[in-house]
C-alpha cells in the first residue's frame, strides 16, 4: 500500500519576525512606530523585538517606546516623521536631520536633530540620540514638518547639502513649489533672518518659465521685505544666477 505524506503545517511567524516584516517593507519607511502599533501581538514580545531592531540599526529610537525606520539606503536616517504630538509640542527636523529629510545629504548624523518654538527640550525626548534646538518663531506652530525643515536648511545656509548649488536649488525650489507650501510659509515668513527671506526670493526668481500670480506675488513680498542697502550670505546658494539680484554677498574666491 503506497504511503501518504502527511500535509506538513507551516509553523506559525514569531512575534520578532512579524515586527521585523512590517518595519522594513518599502512603504514603511520614513514612519514612527510603537508597541501599540502591534494590538494584536503580546505588547513585551513587540518591545524586546523594537529594541532588538534598534541595536542592529535597522531602526533608530527617537523616545521611549517610539521608534522611526530607516530609510532607502543604510545611510539615510528618516526619522522625520515621528509624531509631534507624541513629546506634547511641534518639532521640525533641522540641522543634518532636515538635509536628511530634503534628499540633500546621505550623512548618518550620531544625533537626530530637531528644532521647536518651545522654550524647553521636552521630557519624552531621547537625549542621547536627539538633539533641539529652542525658540524658534512661534508661527511655526502653523507648519509642517518639511516647512520647517526648508527654512532650517536655508538658516544654515544649505551648508549639510552634498549636491550642486544648482541641484540644491532644484531640489529646494520643487521642494517650496509643492501644493500649499508657499501659502503656509509665506504669512509667517516675516518672522524669518533677512537672509532666509532673500534666499527664498532667489528661488523663487528661478527658471525661465512665466511664474504663477501666486509665485510672482510672493516675490514681491519677499522684495518689499529686505532692506535695499543690505548684503545677505547665501551659503552656497550665493553661486546662483538669481543671487546677486537677491543682494547676495560676492563669494570671495578660494586661494
Amino acid at each position: 500500500m503506497p504511503r501518504v505524506r502527511a500535509a506538513s503545517i507551516p509553523a506559525p511567524e514569531s512575534t520578532a519576525s512579524r515586527v521585523r516584516r512590517a518595519v522594513t517593507r518599502a512603504r514603511a519607511r520614513g514612519r514612527a512606530w510603537r508597541i501599540s502599533d502591534f494590538a494584536d501581538m503580546p505588547a513585551l514580545a513587540v518591545a524586546q523585538a523594537l529594541s532588538r531592531l534598534a541595536r542592529e540599526g535597522v531602526i533608530v529610537r527617537m523616545s521611549k517606546g517610539v521608534y522611526a525606520a530607516k530609510g532607502s539606503t543604510p545611510e539615510r536616517v528618516r526619522v522625520y516623521n515621528a509624531e509631534p504630538q507624541l513629546v506634547g509640542v511641534p518639532l521640525f527636523p533641522c540641522s543634518v536631520t532636515a538635509a536628511n529629510m530634503l534628499r540633500l545629504s546621505l550623512q548618518c548624523p550620531k544625533y537626530a536633530w530637531y528644532s521647536t518654538p518651545a522654550s524647553f527640550v521636552p521630557h519624552a525626548i531621547d537625549r542621547e540620540s536627539v538633539k533641539v534646538v529652542t525658540r524658534r518663531p512661534r508661527s511655526w506652530s502653523t507648519i509642517e514638518p518639511l516647512d520647517g525643515a526648508l527654512l532650517e536648511v536655508l538658516r544654515d545656509g544649505c551648508i549639510h547639502s552634498e549636491l550642486e548649488p544648482v541641484n540644491t536649488a532644484y531640489v529646494l525650489r520643487k521642494a517650496l513649489l509643492e501644493k500649499g507650501r508657499l501659502q503656509r510659509i509665506m504669512p509667517m515668513v516675516r518672522d524669518e533672518p533677512p537672509r532666509v527671506r532673500a534666499m527664498l526670493g532667489a528661488l523663487l526668481d528661478r527658471g525661465r518659465a512665466a511664474k504663477p500670480p501666486e509665485v510672482r506675488a510672493a516675490m514681491r513680498s519677499l522684495r518689499a521685505s529686505l532692506n535695499p542697502l543690505s548684503r545677505y550670505r547665501f551659503g552656497q546658494l550665493g553661486l546662483l544666477p538669481e543671487a546677486q539680484r537677491w543682494q547676495a554677498q560676492a563669494l570671495k574666491p578660494i586661494g
